[in-house]
């Protein structure tokens, strides 16, 4: 890891005695993170390697010269946030090796995080579009992964193809390959703390959980293992769904290693812009989790998760006593749950807009259609609702209104939702519409 020449660690383990006395304490008494520990040490390496001092001599100085490289050290960090951070992470190790009474410089910074980058969450269409315009089958899968599985970009990057570490036999097997040769439309990724091995924030607060994908994003992940096969051979099992780029390394190489924060950020950007998004340069990975967080929230009733599964799909802690009682062992009952989802924005069948054209189809008027809804239900009808009476006013709809037009006369009748009846010898039409 960086920083080994002055800290020599070794997955929980150091040569420096104050540099374990640092480990026990992010093991033992923090999340036990890999991620907390890289940062911890990074930060410890980047002040050793300024005063060219190891850990364990740092202990040995005397408090006021102590002080002062410190602030020399975090001065050298213009934006307030990252030397805060720096600061917090020098005082945990001094005070686990006794230095508790060191002075640290103070470094004052805007609430609510002032200067933080602005972000775009592009809508599901446009996350569509990125993905139709990514570029290549690699980045088109990974744009369609990020929109619809709302998994994390470190998990992303962590992935591997036919292997699953997890001590939890019943997941075992639910790898991306099995997944694809048993023909699933929704693919089961499986989330799980030995993920952090490759990708250190994989799996956060190594909480473990499974989400599956959009039937679409399958073809999607398909095409892009069919091309990567056609390209380099067949695909082991070990390596990474979405490997490194990077050609300093050798393809046998490249493989093993996962696809870097920065590679998978350029691919979103690119694609954003490639879609046309006016604000592509704020889209980031994180965009399109939210992307997916939206997209369970706009669900029709009929297809709608609970609060409680809606919160497991996307990684979250369930508040309360809800964790302990959650029951995440029913991967299937999971996946038809996920399969119900609807994932197309432009289908025919979805939300309103459906609604309001089949209205239209059988020449009701929809704003009736909502009103007697309202009126049933006593506030804003669910899509439920309207449907039911929608239904009703179909069935009851006896009376007909009839014209006869000439065929140039069709296209705006039909817009005004008259529908063809009969056509007459003399080319003439009689169209129909129902009136309530």
């Amino acid at each position: 890891m960086v920083g080994q020449d002055y800290i020599k660690v070794d997955g929980w383990n150091s040569e420096c005695m104050s540099v374990n006395k640092l480990l026990r304490y992010l093991q033992n008494c923090k999340s036990g993170s890999e991620a907390s520990k890289r940062g911890y040490c990074s930060v410890l390496n980047l002040f050793c390697g300024m005063i060219d001092k190891n850990p364990d001599d740092l202990i040995k100085m005397e408090d006021k010269a102590l002080e002062k490289e410190i602030e020399r050290f975090l001065d050298g960090y213009p934006c307030r946030r990252t030397a805060n951070t720096y600061k917090m992470s020098l005082k945990a190790f001094f005070v686990q090796n006794g230095k508790r009474d060191l002075q640290y410089p103070r470094y004052y910074q805007p609430s609510r995080g002032g200067g933080t980058q602005p972000t775009y969450v592009p809508t599901f269409e446009e996350a569509r579009k990125m993905a139709d315009c990514a570029g290549s089958p690699k980045a088109r899968a990974i744009n369609m992964v990020l929109s619809t599985a709302g998994i994390r970009n470190s998990t992303v990057r962590a992935l591997k193809y036919g292997v699953v570490s997890t001590n939890d036999l019943a997941l075992q097997d639910l790898t991306i390959k099995n997944e694809i040769s048993k023909g699933e439309k929704n693919l089961a990724i499986i989330v799980y703390p030995e993920m952090k091995k490759y990708v250190p924030d994989a799996c956060k607060n190594r909480i473990p959980y499974f989400v599956f994908t959009s039937a679409e994003t399958t073809e999607a992940l398909k095409n892009y293992l069919a091309e990567r096969e056609r390209k380099n051979g067949k695909i082991a099992d070990d390596e990474f769904l979405f490997p490194s780029d990077n050609r300093g390394f050798s393809r046998d190489v490249r493989v093993n290693k996962p696809m870097s924060l920065t590679a998978l950020i350029k691919v979103v950007k690119t694609a954003a812009r490639r879609a046309g998004l006016k604000n592509w340069k704020n889209v980031t990975p994180r965009c399109l989790r939210k992307t997916t967080n939206q997209i369970l929230k706009d669900q029709p009733e009929d297809s709608r998760l609970d609060g409680e599964d809606k919160e497991f799909f996307m990684g979250h802690i369930l508040g309360g006593s809800k964790e302990a009682y959650y029951d995440r062992t029913k991967v299937e009952n999971m996946r038809k749950k996920f399969s119900k989802l609807n994932f197309n924005p432009d289908a025919p069948h979805s939300g309103e807009q459906f609604t309001m054209k089949f209205a239209k189809l059988y020449g009701i008027d929809y704003g009736r259609v909502i009103q007697e809804a309202e009126k049933r239900r006593g506030k804003k009808p669910t899509e439920a609702d309207v449907m039911t009476v929608l239904k009703e006013f179909i069935e009851n709809g006896k009376k007909k209104e009839r014209r006869i037009i000439d065929e140039g006369q069709l296209s705006q009748h039909l817009d005004e939702g008259w529908c063809p009846e009969h056509v007459l010898p003399s080319g003439k039409i009689i169209v129909c519409k129902n009136t309530m």
